[in-house]
């Protein structure tokens, strides 16, 4: 496990996607928070106070440097589907390649073999996350303050607990990618599935948001779906304790099922 750790590290840090999705992912995050301030500021002459949030207006959203740098971690975002797209392309890669085969004749087992791409892609994209989601809060808290009520000290632990709570939930995300990308084994198969993936899920949460809060039913689907989590994350400060104890509960528990199942159709599936 440790010499496949190594080798699959020592491949990522030479593949170029992987630094290319770092330079968009990046690039996406810088040009959010400034579009964001030229349409609100510069052409809607939005007051200030409506946006940090100290005087809302119905409608428009508050932004602040602590919004931006929570967002960062949205599967939906655009920072966030790329990642995923860029993930599905360096999973992938073993299969075209054929470095899957080269890792089993090593002697290496399937089990060891996919934990150590989903260890290593895990390292990727939080390195890849916390790199936007600072240059988030940077330039979101230049351009619209950190938060109504300005930063404080205790703000150190918090932002810790939005990094730890915003990677689990794309973590998520990651198990769900991995697992497809094992599964077709082709990375133009898994592009078109994670970007279909995403409008769908995107949808079905819309569609279940509009109609969840007249029915308990409903309203349980709901729960269950990661937007849901990421919605409470995101339009809290901290998470309520119960919100967050379920959130932690889910996230953890669609890992380990995607992860479990990831494992489970590659030990049956035939390598050419």
């Amino acid at each position: 496990m440790k010499n496949l750790l190594k080798a699959d590290f020592f491949r990522l840090c030479k593949d170029k996607s992987a630094l290319v999705g770092l330079i968009i992912t990046a690039a996406l995050s810088i040009v959010s928070v400034v579009l964001m301030y030229v349409v609100f500021y510069l052409i809607l002459e939005i007051p200030p106070g409506a946006l940090d949030g100290s005087d809302s207006i119905p409608g428009i959203p508050v932004l602040t440097g602590e919004y931006f740098m929570k967002s960062v971690f949205q599967s939906s975002n655009n920072a966030g589907i790329v990642l995923a797209i860029v993930i599905g392309m360096i999973a992938t890669k073993d299969f075209s390649f054929n470095t899957i085969r080269q890792k089993t004749i090593h002697g290496h087992s399937r089990t060891n073999i996919y934990l150590s791409q989903f260890i290593t892609i895990v390292v990727y994209a939080a390195v890849v996350m916390i790199i936007n989601a600072v240059i988030s809060l940077a330039l979101g808290s230049i351009f619209f303050g950190y938060s109504a009520s300005g930063f404080e000290a205790s703000d150190l632990l918090y932002i810790v607990y939005s990094f730890g709570m915003g990677l689990l939930m794309y973590t998520v995300i990651i198990s769900l990618v991995l697992m497809i990308s094992f599964l077709v084994k082709s990375t133009g198969i898994t592009i078109v599935i994670v970007i279909g993936l995403s409008f769908l899920l995107s949808m079905v949460y819309s569609i279940l948001v509009m109609t969840g809060g007249s029915n308990d039913i409903v309203q349980f689907f709901l729960n269950l779906l990661p937007d849901q989590h990421f919605a409470w994350y995101l339009s809290n400060h901290w998470m309520a304790s119960k919100e967050l104890i379920y959130s932690l509960a889910m996230s953890t528990l669609y890992i380990v099922l995607f992860t479990t199942l990831g494992i489970t159709m590659f030990n049956r599936t035939d390598i050419k």
